[in-house]
């Protein structure tokens, strides 16, 4: 069993080390479980407590990076780094995939790329993150509903199993199930997540879609 210290040591102790670091009641720990995706604050009192345990469940979020205006793979790279800093560890990416633009005529084909990020941000919160990244790379939104080329887009597809229906957010996003560009690259990384809106799989709803635009993975 490994045991990061709060002073970001990390240990190696045996089950019968635990038992007698917790019986110690001096110390508190970190730990962190990979396998149940779960993260673990044990905190150790100097008195004569049970320890605390205080449970942190990470949220998985799936996010979609467009781009069609100037170098989308290194603007990509740039997002991901940034995305890291800002939201959570990316556990899972798709391949990139190139498509014609949905909704409206530019010369410029789209890149574009799922991820799958372990975050303990709130769905507003990531909205946030995610528009000052793209604000960062040049992103300059025009007051308008029109679709548009784009140097960097983040779209939050999914945030756990959760609907959300806010002014500025909603979850799952309003057209994702109308999209080939965005359901391929995100069944490549979650093939069986459930849509929590129509409770079909990603999978189920790229078998159904009837956009026929052609999508090419690179």
């Amino acid at each position: 069993m490994k045991i990061k210290t709060m002073i970001k040591k990390e240990i190696s102790v045996t089950k019968t080390d635990f038992r007698t670091l917790l019986r110690n009641r001096s110390i508190a720990f970190y730990l962190y479980s990979k396998y149940s995706k779960i993260t673990f604050f044990i905190q150790i009192t100097s008195f004569n407590l049970k320890p605390l345990f205080i449970f942190v469940f990470m949220n998985s979020v799936y996010l979609l990076l467009g781009s069609n205006l100037g170098n989308s793979k290194e603007l990509f790279q740039q997002a991901i780094q940034m995305l890291e800093l800002s939201v959570g560890v990316i556990t899972s990416s798709s391949s990139l995939y190139e498509s014609p633009p949905w909704g409206f005529q530019h010369e410029n084909n789209f890149i574009n790329q799922a991820l799958k990020v372990s975050t303990q941000l709130s769905p507003l919160k990531t909205l946030a993150a995610c528009l000052s990244v793209e604000q960062q790379l040049g992103r300059i939104r025009a007051n308008t509903d029109n679709y548009e080329a784009r140097t960097i887009d983040i779209d939050i597809l999914l945030f756990n199993t959760v609907l959300v229906n806010d002014t500025n957010l909603i979850i799952p996003h309003l057209h994702l199930h109308n999209r080939r560009f965005a359901l391929l690259p995100l069944t490549e990384i979650a093939p069986n997540q459930i849509h929590p809106k129509f409770d079909k799989t990603i999978s189920q709803l790229l078998y159904s879609c009837s956009d026929n635009s052609d999508v090419r993975k690179l």
